[in-house]
């Protein structure tokens, strides 16, 4: 199933990226000094290790997960913190217009 969605997600990331440069580029000077948009930055790269750590981990033991009853522990962990850096994000890149 993963492989279904992975060009959705690559798709998405790029459209995220573009959108996103196209923003700051609007009006560089006040994205520059403001914190909020630096704070998002930050948790995207953090999200982008995230993702590094499982995928050069975790996902590399995949074929096991079938026969167990639960995702192993570096995987819902990794889920977990995925979760939050993403809700992070969205609470960051909203707060970046009031800051």
């Amino acid at each position: 199933m993963l492989g279904q969605f992975r060009d959705w997600k690559w798709t998405a990331f790029a459209l995220l990226l573009v959108s996103g440069l196209l923003v700051a580029a609007s009006d560089p000077l006040e994205y520059y000094d403001n914190v909020m948009f630096w704070i998002s930055i930050a948790v995207l790269v953090v999200a982008g290790v995230n993702a590094q750590i499982f995928y050069r981990g975790t996902y590399r033991n995949m074929a096991s997960w079938d026969q167990a009853d639960v995702a192993p522990d570096g995987a819902r962990r990794c889920a977990q913190f995925s979760l939050v850096l993403w809700i992070a994000l969205v609470f960051a890149g909203r707060a970046t217009t009031f800051f």
